[in-house]
């Protein structure tokens, strides 16, 4: 990773290994440039540029892609997105609510829909298959959200649960079924447990809130305050701090 005098990212530089050479690895650099106001206007790579393109208010409005193509996001008010399109081909549209929260999402066919409590947190989500102008026709606030969210309609759904504290505690999926968090009294996550073994995970963490591994000693801290190993992965940093 190499960086300018502004802390912003200049370029990644991928070199393999002779082993990952041998598995067809090949070396490879990423390149981006940006504008006065600091806002990431090319990303260049072997297989061509992307371009991006801002309003006044920095919001990206095109994204130009290697082929030619433009990626247009259209906003409303101070910048609250409600369609991407490309060059005028409908990709998705979006339905927000008077606090701007998105309820509904247009996917081709599908319709995505998504809830919240009184606290603002997401209480449920699913995708339907009937279109977003039948849903606000048919969906009534006497009837629990729980009767629309698994609606045979809908092929994927979810909900969320939240502990006193406003952490997420668990969620109810159609697909992956129940996921229940466990945390620390800062915070912290301790643990994802799904109910299968394979899928579980626990977390540890040094007095600085550094993720530990769980065959290091729960006395053992991370230097620097930088994380230098995790699981099978390495990092090293520059005098500044910046990984590279």
């Amino acid at each position: 990773y190499a960086y300018d005098d502004g802390d912003r990212l200049l370029s990644i530089e991928r070199k393999p290994t002779d082993t990952g050479r041998k598995l067809g690895v090949t070396a490879e650099k990423l390149e981006f440039a940006y504008d006065p106001l600091g806002r990431l206007t090319t990303e260049t790579t072997p297989q061509g540029a992307l371009a991006y393109d801002y309003d006044p208010l920095s919001n990206l409005t095109t994204l130009t892609l290697p082929t030619g193509q433009h990626l247009n996001h259209l906003y409303y008010g101070s910048g609250h997105l409600h369609q991407l399109n490309l060059d005028g081909q409908l990709i998705s549209d979006m339905e927000r609510d008077d606090l701007h929260r998105e309820i509904y999402r247009t996917q081709g066919k599908l319709t995505s829909c998504f809830g919240y409590d009184s606290m603002g947190r997401k209480a449920w989500q699913y995708a339907t298959t009937l279109p977003a102008e039948k849903l606000s026709q048919i969906q009534n606030p006497l009837i629990k959200p729980e009767r629309y969210v698994e609606h045979a309609y809908n092929p994927i759904h979810r909900r969320y649960e939240y502990d006193p504290a406003g952490e997420l505690s668990r969620t109810l999926d159609k697909l992956r079924g129940e996921t229940q968090y466990e945390y620390e009294a800062n915070g912290q996550l301790l643990a994802r447990n799904t109910g299968r073994v394979v899928d579980g995970e626990e977390f540890r963490y040094d007095a600085a809130a550094n993720r530990l591994n769980f065959n290091t000693s729960r006395f053992d801290h991370v230097k620097d305050n930088r994380l230098k190993q995790w699981a099978n992965h390495e990092y090293k940093y520059d005098a500044w701090g910046n990984l590279i």
